[in-house]
C-alpha cells in the first residue's frame, strides 16, 4: 500500500518518553547544541519540544533513547533535503503554511476572563434556531500534521465542488465522513436507516461544538461557510433555515410506526390508520381512547406525553409540525417522519427565559463548554498594554477632511485623495503606522456607498480606523508569538516540517515506486517466495434473482442445480434464464479457507458438487465446487500493494543512506548523556 496517506513522521512516532512538567520547562530553555546535521545545529530545547508535544496517551512500544535519536535524525534529514530543494519556497507551500499558522495562533488570542461577552453571545444565539447541513472530513484534534494536511486538502476540494454549483446534500451523501449522511443497511437487530444527506436538523446555542455553532450563526441563510475546524475534523456548513427560538416544548403524540422496508402499499395502510385516528379526534373522541391505537408503548402509560424537548432533540419534521400548532391542547394532522406517522398534541411551550434568569445557567454551561475565548476587545487591550501601544492625538480629523462625500461614494475610493497627508497615526512596539498606511487600508476595505451623509461617512471612517488599529495590533502580536511562546514556535515548525516531509517523501519515494515498474518487478522476484497462497478451492458461484415469488424461486433453483451438475454451459444458462426475465450472474474464483463461509461449509465436498448455499424468497445462490488448488506463489498483481510498500521501504532506506553522507550527523555525546 502506498505510503502517501499513511506515512509516519517522527513526531507522531515519539509519543512514549515520559517527562515531568518541570523537566519540560527546563528543557525549553536549554540552548545547548545536541547535534549538528550537515550545517544545521539542533538544540536540546528543539529536540525535547518534540517529546513534550507527544507526551500524551498510553505507553505501548517503549524504545531506547538511541532509537528515538535515530528516528529524529532520519526525520530532519528528509526535511533539510526538502529545504535544499526549495520545496519551502513554493507559493502553494507558503499559502498552506499560512493557513496553518492562522489556526495555530488563534488560541493565543483567547481571553478566558471575558465572561460578559461570552454570556451575551450565547444568549443571542439562544434567540434563534438554525437548521444546518454539513460535510465532514474527520481529523482528530491531536492528529499528526500529515493527517491534518490530508484532511484539509480533502475538505478544500469538496468546498470547491459546492462553490462551483454541485448540490451540497448530494456531495455530503457521497463524501461526508459523518456516517449519518449515508444510507445504512440493516445489520443484526439494527434496522436499515436512510441517510440524512448532511442535514443535521435544528439546533440552538450549546447543542453543537462551539466552533461549529459560531460558524453556523455567522453563515447567512442558504450560504456555504468557509472551512471550519472542530475537535472532530473539518466541516463545510450550509444554513437552510433560521427561525425564532421555539423554546422548550411538551407534547403528547399518537404514533403509527413504519419501516424503511415497507412497500408503498404498506405505507398507505399505516397512513390510513393514522388518518382514521385523526378523524376520530376531530369528531370528539377522547385522546385516551384513540391513544390505544398508538405504536409507542413507552409513552402510552403517560398519556402519550413525551419528555420536554428543545429543537435539537427531535427530527426536523416533528419540530416543524410542533411550531405550526398555535394553542395548547390543539393537535396536528398526521405528520410523517423517518419513524412513521405522528398525531401531535401541544401541551406547553416554555419560552427562552430572560437574560437575568438565564445568566447563571449559561455561565455554568460556558465553563463546561468549548467556547472560543477570542474576545476581541479584551485581547486588543492586552496587546496594547503588553507592547506599549501609543496613538497620536488628532490624527483622524485631517484624514476626514479630505474624505468628502463625493470621493467616498465612488465605486472605488482612491487613496491618492490623501496623498498630501504625511504623519504618524500610532505606534506599537517598534512599528509606526502612518496616515498613508491607513489610506491604503480604507481603499482595500471600502465598498460603494461608503459615504452619503457626512455623519455616516465619519462613522464609517471611525469604524475602519478601529478595525485597522485592531488588526494591526493583532498582526504585530502574531508576528512576535514565536518569541514569546517557544511551544508555538516549535508547533509551527512541526507543521512546516510535516508538510515538507509529505512533499519530499512523495517525490523521492512514493512516486518513484509507482513509476519504476521495472525496478518493482525486479524487487518482486527477490521477494516472491514470501508471498504464497495456502490451500485453495476453485469454485463457481451462480446468482439468480428477480423471481416473482418464493415458490418459483425454489422450483427454478432445483432445476438449475441439476443443469449445472450435468455440465450445461454457463453462457447457455445465462441466455436461457435472462430470456425468462431473471437476473443471472456467474463468476469463478479460487479462495483459501476462512475467507468465504459458504466455501468453508463445502470445503470437503468432492469436485463437481453443486449446492444451494443461500435461498431467499426471490433469489438464490448456488455454488459448484471444483478442484483443490495446491499452494503456489502469488503473482505481482496479487501482492502489488504489499510489494510496493516493501519497495518503498528499500527506496527510503537507500535514500537515507545517501542523505547521511550529504548531511553528516555529529552527536554531542556529553549533552546526550545528560538527556538520557
Amino acid at each position: 500500500m502506498i505510503k502517501k496517506f499513511c506515512f509516519v513522521i517522527f513526531i507522531g512516532a515519539m509519543t512514549i518518553l515520559s517527562l515531568s512538567a518541570q523537566n519540560q520547562k527546563d528543557f525549553s530553555k536549554d540552548q545547548r547544541v545536541l547535534m549538528t546535521i550537515g550545517k544545521h545545529p539542533i538544540t536540546v530545547s528543539e529536540y525535547m519540544a518534540v517529546y513534550a508535544k507527544n507526551n500524551v496517551g498510553n505507553i505501548i512500544d517503549k524504545k531506547t533513547p538511541e532509537d528515538y535519536l535515530n528516528l529524529y535524525v532520519d526525520f530532519k534529514l528528509k526535511v533539510f533535503e526538502a529545504e535544499e530543494q526549495g520545496l519551502d519556497t513554493s507559493a502553494s507551500f507558503k499559502s498552506e503554511l499560512e493557513g496553518y499558522r492562522k489556526q495555530l495562533s488563534a488560541p493565543y488570542f483567547d481571553n478566558k476572563e471575558a465572561e460578559q461577552q461570552l454570556l451575551e453571545e450565547a444568549y443571542r444565539h439562544m434567540q434563534e434556531d438554525l437548521r444546518v447541513s454539513h460535510i465532514l472530513v474527520m481529523c482528530d484534534e491531536f492528529a499528526d500534521p500529515k493527517d491534518t494536511l490530508i484532511a484539509w486538502k480533502k475538505i478544500e476540494k469538496l468546498r470547491k465542488r459546492v462553490l462551483k454549483g454541485e448540490d451540497f446534500n448530494q456531495v455530503a451523501w457521497e463524501s461526508s465522513e459523518d456516517p449519518s449522511a449515508r444510507d445504512r443497511e440493516a445489520q443484526g437487530s439494527r434496522p436499515a436507516l436512510t441517510g440524512n444527506r448532511g442535514d443535521l436538523g435544528y439546533f440552538t446555542a450549546f447543542n453543537m461544538i462551539y466552533s461549529f455553532e459560531k460558524a453556523a450563526y455567522a453563515t447567512p441563510l442558504n450560504n456555504i461557510s468557509p472551512i471550519i475546524r472542530t475537535t472532530i475534523g473539518y466541516h463545510l456548513l450550509k444554513v437552510t433555515e433560521r427561525r425564532s427560538a421555539m423554546g422548550k416544548a411538551t407534547v403528547a403524540h399518537i404514533f403509527f410506526k413504519t419501516e424503511p422496508t415497507f412497500t408503498q402499499k404498506q405505507q398507505d395502510s399505516v397512513l390510513a390508520k393514522a388518518n382514521n385516528a385523526y378523524n376520530l379526534l376531530k369528531k370528539g373522541e377522547k385522546w385516551s381512547t384513540v391513544l390505544t391505537m398508538s405504536d409507542d408503548e413507552n409513552s402510552k402509560n403517560s398519556g402519550g406525553v413525551l419528555p420536554p424537548f428543545t429543537v435539537s432533540r427531535m427530527v426536523p419534521e416533528f419540530i416543524t409540525a410542533v411550531r405550526e400548532i398555535n394553542n395548547s391542547g390543539d393537535f396536528s394532522a398526521p405528520v410523517k417522519t423517518s419513524f412513521g406517522y405522528h398525531i401531535i398534541r401541544l401541551d406547553k411551550i416554555e419560552p427562552i427565559p430572560s437574560f437575568a434568569d438565564a445568566k447563571e445557567s449559561i455561565l455554568k454551561r460556558i465553563k463546561n463548554d468549548m467556547r472560543a475565548q477570542n474576545i476581541n476587545e479584551a485581547v486588543i487591550n492586552d496587546i496594547k498594554k503588553e507592547y506599549g501601544f501609543k496613538e497620536f492625538p488628532n490624527t483622524l480629523p485631517p484624514f476626514l477632511a479630505v474624505c468628502d462625500t463625493v470621493s467616498m461614494n465612488a465605486a472605488q475610493w482612491n487613496p491618492s485623495a490623501a496623498a498630501a497627508l504625511q504623519y504618524d497615526m500610532f505606534q506599537i512596539g517598534d512599528s509606526t503606522l502612518t496616515v498613508q498606511d491607513f489610506a491604503r487600508y480604507v481603499a482595500q476595505k471600502q465598498t460603494p456607498h461608503l459615504g452619503g451623509m457626512r455623519k455616516d461617512m465619519i462613522s464609517k471612517i471611525n469604524r475602519y480606523f478601529k478595525m485597522w488599529e485592531e488588526e494591526t495590533c493583532k498582526t504585530f502580536a502574531d508576528q512576535h508569538l514565536a518569541e514569546k511562546y517557544p511551544e508555538y514556535k516549535y508547533l509551527l515548525q512541526e507543521y512546516s516540517d510535516g508538510m515538507l516531509l509529505f512533499e519530499i517523501m512523495e517525490q523521492e519515494v512514493w512516486n518513484k515506486s509507482m513509476t519504476d515498474s521495472v525496478g518493482l518487478a525486479a524487487f518482486y522476484e527477490t521477494q516472491k517466495d514470501q508471498y504464497m497462497w495456502g490451500d485453495r478451492r476453485d469454485y463457481t458461484e451462480v446468482n439468480l434473482s428477480a423471481f416473482s415469488d418464493e415458490k418459483a424461486t425454489k422450483k427454478t433453483a432445483d432445476q438449475l442445480v441439476k443443469k449445472i451438475a450435468k455440465g450445461v454451459d454457463y453462457a447457455t444458462l445465462q441466455s436461457e434464464y435472462e430470456a425468462m426475465g431473471l437476473k443471472f450472474m456467474m463468476y469463478n474464483k479460487k479462495v483459501e479457507k476462512g475467507v468465504n463461509p459458504f466455501i468453508d461449509s463445502l470445503w470437503m465436498e468432492p469436485a463437481g458438487a453443486v449446492k444451494i448455499v443461500q435461498q431467499m424468497p426471490k433469489s438464490v445462490k448456488i455454488i459448484k465446487i471444483n478442484e483443490y488448488v495446491a499452494p503456489e506463489t502469488k503473482s505481482l498483481k496479487n501482492v502489488r500493494g504489499a510489494i510496493t510498500a516493501a519497495y518503498q521501504d528499500v527506496l527510503e532506506k537507500n535514500w537515507l543512506q545517501s542523505l547521511r553522507k550529504k548531511f553528516p550527523v555529529i552527536i554531542n555525546q556529553d549533552v546526550f548523556k545528560d538527556l538520557k
